[in-house]
């Protein structure tokens, strides 16, 4: 049993909010303000809930041209303790395995994801991508901050503003160490809500 969407559609994998390690199909730049409403993919998507407390998902995404097909499969579970996830994905020219876990206590959750990519075009691992992030949920304000090596990156930006990640519009790909971000809200009544990133 599962749900088969055909079309366009927005697809959100991974816990992280501002550096999406494991987001590739509809990811928003950390540099997005306005997040409310995502970007679709043109894609084939199965999902399946196996259990309670496990889901799958597999898609394949159209990225216009034959020669790059894209796609992957996804595994969630969730435990007393925390949130998995486990990934293997195709995208563009790269082969990715990734995992992640998302624990949480009280009103706050510590969220971890780590990427490490496979280029074929050299069969050789490269650096990974991991996030490391703390998120804090209250009434009337939320606060998220994150770590972020970029192992797709270089220590020279210039450099690498070249590849073809950047060329796809990835700009925010071509550094490596992205020390801290951060972001929240504060809603002193409804209808009113301060945002902020830095």
């Amino acid at each position: 049993m599962g749900d088969l969407t055909l079309g366009r559609q927005a697809v959100t994998w991974g816990v992280s909010l501002l550096f999406p390690v494991a987001d590739f199909w509809t990811q928003f730049s950390p540099f997005e303000l306005d997040t409310s409403q995502k970007r679709g993919v043109d894609a084939v998507r199965f999902l399946t809930y196996p259990g309670d407390r496990v889901g799958g998902d597999a898609i394949v995404v159209d990225r216009g041209a034959v020669d790059t097909p894209s796609g992957g499969v996804r595994m969630g579970w969730s435990t007393d303790a925390a949130d998995y996830h486990l990934m293997l994905t195709r995208n563009y020219d790269t082969l990715l395995v990734r995992h992640g876990r998302c624990s949480g206590f009280g009103l706050s959750r510590v969220s971890t994801a780590r990427s490490p990519p496979l280029v074929e075009s050299s069969w050789q691992l490269e650096r990974p991508r991991a996030t490391l992030g703390l998120n804090v949920l209250r009434t009337k304000y939320t606060v998220t901050t994150e770590y972020h090596f970029n192992g797709f990156g270089s220590d020279d930006v210039i450099g690498s503003l070249t590849s073809p990640r950047v060329a796809r519009g990835e700009q925010y790909l071509a550094g490596q160490h992205y020390s801290l971000g951060i972001a929240g809200s504060y809603t002193p009544r409804e209808f009113i809500t301060f945002s902020f990133w830095s």
